[in-house]
């Protein structure tokens, strides 16, 4: 009888584990979704070069982030790097394939483009 009771709650930790999340919605239609409602993201009061937080994600990937210690949007792909603490300036966004944007209030679009 544990046994049984230990395998149904392991299949229900992984069931759970796997469901939307819904806000304002009873039937969440993505991991999370918001209905009907804003979305705020803040940060510090203020940024620096010098963070001790990294960004939330690094390496290579396909991410949409917000750095908020470096009030920096990414959003894309990235390779093996670009989009690390070190490569991201402050203020800037940078959305596409490979794309750079490390000059204070920089931006870079479109496919391996670079701002500096």
């Amino acid at each position: 009888m544990k046994k049984l009771l230990v395998s149904l709650f392991v299949a229900y930790s992984f069931t759970t584990y796997a469901q939307n999340v819904g806000i304002g919605t009873a039937i969440p239609q993505a991991r999370l979704h918001v209905s009907d409602s804003s979305v705020l993201f803040s940060g510090p009061p203020g940024v620096s070069a010098n963070t001790l937080f990294g960004p939330p994600a690094s390496g290579s990937g396909v991410r949409f982030m917000w750095y908020p210690q470096k009030a920096a949007i990414r959003a894309g792909y990235t390779y093996m790097s670009g989009w690390e603490k070190d490569d991201i300036g402050l203020y800037t966004v940078a959305m596409g394939k490979g794309v750079i944007a490390k000059g204070e209030s920089s931006v870079s679009l479109g496919e391996n483009n670079q701002a500096y």
